[in-house]
């Protein structure tokens, strides 16, 4: 059927697909078409709401203030129209609770730098080198994405200077602080918001911690009227060219012909549940590395893309508290800033106690922000508690229907939120008060409605081993089947719309990043 003829297919609409489906259409001209499996657009970017006026961001949390001529904002303005409205969160947008410590983190890097120097004067030298190789571990990774879309020749020149850089980059966050600081007061905050990416210091390469917290030097803001706007603002440029987006549509297969791809077939989850063809001469995933080459392709490509995948670890899990608040929560002090609660300055020694006690309602850190202080356009006032979780913890229900996982499933989810809201009571004694609705997602949320084979929350665990990977190319075995997203960038908002410009450059080639760059011009 012609009006099932598309000139490419991006399966998922988190961030990573939308960007590669707008610039294709509007810097390549394609019609295309994006499938989508859950009922909301958007992956992690949507947003959902309960008793008329309660609106919750499932993803999305705070994005890093970017400068105006950055790549990533001159992307996101371009596919957008220029629709989006960033309100700037407070100026400590971020505060850091210890056991007998408080840390506010400002949006200026010269303001950071000092308060970590009065505080830790012993350290001094240690903390200007921290922030000298945040920025050189940040290089490699600007350089390595761009020398994957510039022309061959250059990429070789850029690559072998970048070199330079590697065994900083990909060492982990916990050797490099023990190599350079003492105090293990002082790691524990410039670890703080190591929830951001996902994995403890003892884990995680110094390339992703140096990613995130650049990305936040400057500060924080967030989309007025929610994370919900960011997909409603791209959705235009996919459109524009005859493109469409389909919600409900699970991809199951793919249509093969003598071994060339011609397209997919997906099964509709609403109306008649119909399964239905869609044809186009490229396809592309967002939908995650280990999800793509372990379902979509694993028929099509050699088994030892599987095993190398399958050395890699999931990133973490996590269970959200999503509250509805009676009052304004500035009643209490709060601005709009976020809060990382801690009992302990060992992140790693407690993540391993918090998979111990979650169960029984004694979590030992939690995330606490507020998305109607950061949205004008909020009808009631929010709050959201995020804790990590293992995953296997929540396997004996991960079978059954998710409206049906009986009574055992619910007095568990009971028990986190009443010891979720526990800890944060201890912080901010009143906070209780002030609650009116609660809902507790689990990882088999994740994995149910977020398509997440592990339920994490974000894709791939951002270790060293997962940036020396060389399968993780936006350029699969099969022809002209493609990979997007987080898992050929970096974690994060802003790793899936690189990661979006990274396959589009690639799909375009020759020059297909030069031919980005002059619409990003105009």
């Amino acid at each position: 059927m012609e009006e099932n003829r598309f000139d490419a297919i991006v399966i998922g609409s988190g961030i990573g697909g939308l960007t590669t489906a707008a610039l294709l259409s509007r810097v390549g001209k394609k019609k295309v078409l994006v499938l989508e499996q859950h009922w909301e657009v958007g992956g992690l970017t949507h947003e959902f709401k309960r008793k008329g006026k309660y609106h919750w961001d499932v993803g999305i949390h705070y994005i890093g203030k970017m400068p105006d001529d950055s790549l990533p904002m001159k992307v996101l303005r371009f596919i957008s129209g220029n629709q989006l409205i960033w309100n700037q969160m407070p100026h400590e947008f971020d505060h850091l609770h210890f056991p007998d410590l408080k840390f506010s983190i400002p949006s200026d890097e010269v303001e950071f730098k000092k308060k970590l120097i009065d505080m830790f004067p012993e350290e001094k030298a240690g903390i200007l080198k921290y922030f000298k190789d945040l920025k050189k571990a940040n290089k490699w990774y600007l350089f390595n994405l761009v020398g994957k879309m510039l022309p061959s020749p250059l990429a070789f020149f850029l690559n072998l200077w970048n070199q330079m850089y590697e065994n900083l980059a990909l060492t982990t966050t916990g050797d490099y602080l023990n190599a350079n600081l003492h105090d293990q007061k002082l790691k524990a905050i410039l670890t703080g918001q190591w929830g951001d990416y996902g994995l403890t210091p003892e884990s995680s390469s110094f390339l992703i911690h140096s990613i995130i917290a650049t990305h936040y030097l400057q500060g924080a803001v967030f989309p007025d009227g929610g994370a919900g706007k960011i997909a409603e603002s791209i959705e235009p440029a996919i459109t524009e060219n005859g493109g469409k987006i389909i919600l409900s549509a699970e991809v199951t297969d793919l249509i093969l012909e003598n071994g060339k791809l011609q397209g997919v077939e997906a099964q509709h989850k609403r109306g008649e549940k119909k399964k239905e063809k869609y044809f186009a001469p490229i396809v592309i995933s967002s939908t995650g590395a280990k999800h793509t080459y372990g379902k979509l392709l694993k028929d099509s490509v050699s088994q030892s893309y599987f095993r190398e995948l399958e050395s890699l670890k999931s990133g973490k899990s996590a269970v959200t508290l999503y509250l509805g608040l009676k009052e304004n929560p500035e009643k209490l002090g709060f601005k709009g800033e976020n809060h990382w609660i801690y009992k302990s300055f060992n992140h790693d020694e407690s993540i391993t106690e918090q998979e111990e006690k979650l169960l029984k309602g004694k979590p030992t850190s939690c995330f606490l922000s507020f998305p109607s202080l950061k949205n004008t356009q909020a009808s009631g006032h929010t709050a959201e508690i995020i804790s990590f979780a293992n995953f296997q913890l929540f396997q004996n229900w991960e079978e059954t229907k998710w409206k049906k996982r009986g009574e055992e499933y619910d007095n568990l989810k009971e028990i986190i939120s009443e010891g979720l809201l526990n800890l944060v009571e201890e912080t901010f004694p009143g906070f209780r008060d002030l609650v009116d609705y609660k809902e507790l997602s689990t990882p088999l949320t994740y994995k149910d409605l977020a398509g997440r084979s592990d339920g994490e929350f974000y894709n791939l665990a951002a270790t060293p081993e997962r940036f020396r990977i060389k399968i993780l190319d936006t350029k699969t075995p099969l022809d002209n089947f493609y990979l997007t997203g987080t898992d050929v960038s970096s974690l994060g908002f802003v790793g899936a719309l690189m990661g979006g410009v990274l396959t589009t450059s690639r799909i375009l080639n020759p020059s297909g990043f030069l031919k980005i760059m002059k619409h990003l011009s105009k």
